[in-house]
């Protein structure tokens, strides 16, 4: 599901010498049922920590932290 599209120009970049704007697409991916269902099986297992992580893997496959 696609919940915002944007075109715009880069940060620090403005127009070209021919006037036209660099074109770029934003895409946002709506995660958020993902994100239920991992947190709903871990609630109804009453997981620990390490499983939760487990659970995140299975998933996401990726930690969710700051760059």
């Amino acid at each position: 599901m696609t919940l915002f599209c944007a075109t715009f120009p880069p940060v620090g970049r403005g127009v070209d010498a021919s006037g036209a704007l660099p074109q770029f697409d934003l895409t946002i991916k709506d995660l958020t049922p993902k994100f239920l269902t991992f947190y709903n099986e871990a609630a109804k297992e009453k997981a620990s920590p390490d499983r939760r992580w487990e659970l995140w893997k299975k998933d996401y496959d990726f930690a969710a932290v700051p760059p």
